[in-house]
């Protein structure tokens, strides 16, 4: 073989090395963080130019590039909508019911098509790097909040300044909370960040190199600090987490890390919380935990009565067609009929025929969830990779199912925009098997 020919088939098998490398462009995890941040939480709580330019720029991407759409979720979506619009007859007919399922799976599938096509999320390691993004951004937002009173001030002025949050027992709530950038901080994004959370913990515990094992770790520490000063329900995915794995599926990986976090992330916490806040530090600490006591005593609870307040909400139906059909409205609150309760919100608007739908919606998704990260790489045959694939199944199942009896799960908010995302960034996956880089 000539020099010439050499130079030419070495110039070939270069020319195709460089095209092979450009088609496997390596995730961009940092934009993909942003466009978390922006599409589950700030577009939502900003408004205005940002959510437009932010949506109108997903919607070119999905114009320009070939999707899979996800036809069952869609159906599912429309089914439960349009019952609620019929249902709302009955009461105070309007599209809200409607746009109320529409949007989130509208704003989760915009953002899946970003991640996918435009920041090229397609494996567990670049998911779960993103969501880590976001974990962070969300913290530098928090601190910045805590370190600037008044920005939090005008920020929380700024997005629950409106006549449907003049009531008093919300801005108390707000007294010690809003710390980072949402709408809804206290529903959520804590549960976002806990679901979050969890799935950071669930790919820690298969993650071989020390180092990235610890940053996953870290990083679902910090969803539990950002939790801590927003709402406590957030904390149940990482508790359901922790428990399962411990428990039922002999993760000890998850001992170790609980180990870790009461012996040492918890003192470390409240001692920066008494010497950087001080007198305000101590209140805040002794919410936090009357939080925690009025599960065991609630009579210790003096200003903490979440239990109480949601056993007196537990408010059925009389009539068997209100059973059936519900009344076509949700109860305001300052009506005898008000309910905090999610199921006694839904039996109100549309009854077992709305309820059913639902319920079987976020079924949906949570196992397509489940199903996409098979695809992602948790298929292999090893106790540990199955294992909490089936355990992270279970902490969405379980959370949802607790998120309803303190507010609505299904409502549109950071954490129904999150799980639509998820399902429909996964439903893009290529029909094949993939492969776990960290455990090869």
């Amino acid at each position: 073989m000539t020099t010439k020919a050499l130079v030419r088939l070495r110039w070939q098998f270069g020319s195709a090395a460089a095209a092979g490398a450009c088609n496997e462009s390596a995730p961009r995890w940092g934009w993909a963080g942003l466009a978390i941040f922006v599409g589950i939480s700030a577009a939502n709580a900003i408004g205005g130019v940002l959510q437009l330019l932010f949506f109108g720029l997903c919607l070119g991407v999905l114009f320009l590039r070939r999707h899979r759409v996800p036809l069952g979720l869609l159906g599912g979506v429309m089914l439960c909508g349009m019952i609620a619009t019929l249902t709302s007859l009955r009461g105070e007919p309007g599209i809200a019911p409607l746009l109320r399922f529409v949007r989130p799976f509208v704003e989760g599938y915009l953002l899946a098509i970003l991640l996918y096509h435009g920041c090229r999320i397609r494996t567990l390691q670049s998911l779960l790097a993103a969501l880590a993004g976001y974990v962070l951004i969300e913290m530098f937002c928090a601190l910045a909040m805590a370190a600037l009173p008044e920005l939090r001030s005008s920020l929380l002025e700024r997005w629950y300044g409106d006549d449907s949050y003049d009531g008093q027992a919300f801005q108390a709530a707000l007294l010690f909370r809003g710390f980072g950038v949402s709408r809804h901080h206290l529903f959520g994004m804590p549960l976002a960040l806990g679901i979050i959370g969890a799935l950071l913990l669930v790919g820690a515990s298969l993650e071989h190199r020390l180092l990235r094992r610890m940053l996953l770790t870290g990083s679902a520490f910090a969803c539990a600090l950002l939790i801590l000063p927003n709402a406590r329900i957030g904390l149940v995915p990482l508790m359901l987490c922790y428990a399962l794995g411990i428990s039922l599926l002999f993760r000890f990986c998850y001992l170790r890390q609980l180990l870790v976090l009461f012996g040492v992330g918890l003192p470390l916490l409240l001692l920066l919380v008494r010497m950087y806040l001080g007198d305000a530090g101590e209140v805040l600490i002794d919410w936090m935990l009357e939080g925690v006591i009025q599960f065991i005593d609630p009579s210790q609870a003096s200003d903490v009565t979440t239990v109480s307040d949601l056993g007196g909400m537990v408010i059925l139906p009389v009539e068997p067609l209100a059973w059936l059909i519900g009344d076509g409205r949700i109860c305001q609150p300052g009506e005898i009929c008000y309910s905090d309760i999610g199921w006694i919100r839904l039996l109100q608007e549309g009854g077992l025929l709305l309820a059913v739908p639902v319920s079987l919606l976020y079924l949906g998704l949570m196992l397509q969830i489940h199903a996409g990260l098979r695809r992602l790489g948790m298929n292999r045959p090893l106790r540990r990779v199955r294992s909490s694939r089936d355990l992270l199944l279970w902490v969405l199942l379980l959370t949802f199912v607790l998120a309803t009896v303190k507010g609505e799960a299904y409502a549109p908010n950071d954490y129904s925009r999150l799980l639509m995302a998820l399902a429909v960034l996964v439903h893009q996956l290529p029909r094949r098997r993939a492969r776990i880089s960290s455990a090869s």
